[in-house]
């Protein structure tokens, strides 16, 4: 739930977790995992959280080139 006083109902946040458990986590049973973890998304590796989108996969923009971007959504000229 979103901090009281907010005004808010939900917060804008998004939580993860991150757990290794090493060599063990290869032995975990993923079903009963996955059934604990009702509405949550289990992922094992860093190309599972990039194919689920839950990480950037472009590269961001320096600071010039997203001012230029902006302007540019903005109508405005860059110079």
């Amino acid at each position: 739930t979103h901090p009281e006083g907010t005004q808010h109902s939900d917060s804008p946040f998004d939580s993860f977790w991150f757990v290794s458990g090493g060599l063990v986590s290869r032995a975990l049973d993923l079903g009963a995992v996955r059934a604990a973890l009702s509405g949550c998304t289990l992922v094992r590796s860093v190309d599972q959280l990039r194919q689920g989108g839950h990480v950037p996969v472009a590269k961001r923009l320096n600071p010039k080139q997203r001012k230029r971007k902006r302007d540019a959504a903005a109508g405005h000229a860059s110079g």
